[in-house]
């Protein structure tokens, strides 16, 4: 196994609102952000920082919404920045490669092709459902 493949994330969760879309930096490059609800052991739900770039952040941006059911495949990337106190501060994103929908969530947006949707997936158990009303 290569160092490349021991940063390997696959998340199942719920999107918690739209996804953020914007062009950033000289290039104008597309950006996507969101935050997905994992459910682990106890009851305890976790947030994860989610993050697309490129043609991923477009597709992404037309076929994810608040509340869709989806799998995020993608690997961990650690953000460090100084905050107004010159505090050293980090947190932990997940940089996201590719994705799919299951069942038991929200719709994709309307006028979203299945392949937009990183050839969305229509498979999957039923999951208990998070209210993000």
């Amino acid at each position: 196994m290569s160092v490349q493949d021991a940063n390997s994330v696959t998340l199942t969760g719920y999107v918690v609102a739209d996804p953020d879309f914007k062009k950033v930096g000289e290039k104008e490059t597309e950006l996507a952000t969101f935050d997905v609800a994992v459910q682990g052991s106890y009851e305890k739900t976790s947030f994860f920082q989610i993050k697309y770039w490129g043609n991923m952040a477009v597709r992404v941006n037309n076929a994810i919404k608040k509340g869709s059911r989806v799998v995020v495949y993608g690997r961990m990337e650690q953000e460090k920045w100084k905050d107004k106190d010159d505090n050293a501060r980090s947190t932990i994103v997940i940089v996201g490669s590719g994705f799919e929908f299951l069942r038991g969530g929200a719709k994709k947006k309307e006028g979203t092709s299945e392949s937009a949707a990183s050839d969305a997936s229509t498979g999957g158990e039923e999951g208990k459902d998070i209210d993000f009303k």
